[in-house]
């Protein structure tokens, strides 16, 4: 007896539902695995999106600085109010802005 077969004898002698469940799904799914290729090639399509899309850190470098406590803490206040991701769209702005002052 495989472990696999071991694990699914034993969850299935229990009561829990929810393992039962699972356990049936997993074994629809392992009989099942002989799909159609278009199936394959439909998956391997919504995949690719993903694989295709840059990173954060494809485009950007980690950095660190020290910041005034006071201004760290307000930026944390304020980007409690906004979506993931606003420190880094804000300090880059912040930053773009200065050095464009500064070359002037």
């Amino acid at each position: 007896m495989s472990k696999a077969e071991e694990i699914k004898n034993k969850l299935s002698n229990q009561k829990t539902n929810a393992a039962k469940k699972y356990m049936e799904q997993w074994s629809e799914n392992k009989n099942n695995s002989t799909k159609s290729t278009d199936s394959t090639e439909e998956s391997k399509n919504k995949l690719s999106r993903f694989q295709d899309k840059q990173s954060i850190e494809d485009t950007h470098t980690r950095q660190t600085f020290l910041i005034q406590n006071d201004l760290a803490e307000e930026l944390n206040d304020l980007s409690q109010k906004n979506k993931k991701g606003f420190k880094t769209a804000f300090i880059n702005q912040a930053i773009e802005s200065a050095l464009n002052e500064y070359k002037k």
